[in-house]
């Protein structure tokens, strides 16, 4: 599994990407089977006060946040910050699960 990289909200991610060169992240999706051009960010832990906790695992790729691509932990930080100060009230996730399926989760923000 790879290693944490960031953290937002109680939840902490990871890059994942076939086409990175740490060979880490790499050989996590060869490992899942995922198709070579998948890349997204990795749960790597999710805290027990934290909105997701009953949404997501860890281990599930986050690939869209509000239909836009997510290729970097970066990309999931700014996503993330513009739903909030566009004051909206559904953030809109595509994830890949444990089981290689697509999920598409709307989680409401209160």
């Amino acid at each position: 599994t790879p290693k944490s990289a960031e953290s937002i909200d109680d939840a902490k991610f990871t890059l994942a990407s076939a086409k990175n060169s740490d060979s880490d992240h790499s050989q996590f999706l060869n490992s899942r089977n995922l198709n070579k051009k998948t890349s997204g960010v990795v749960i790597t832990e999710i805290s027990s006060r934290s909105p997701l906790i009953n949404l997501l695992s860890v281990n599930d790729i986050i690939i869209e946040v509000q239909k836009s691509p997510i290729k970097s932990t970066s990309d999931l930080k700014k996503s993330v910050d513009s739903f909030f100060a566009k004051g909206e009230k559904t953030l809109l996730l595509t994830v890949i699960n444990k089981n290689n399926q697509r999920r598409y989760l709307g989680v409401k923000i209160n």
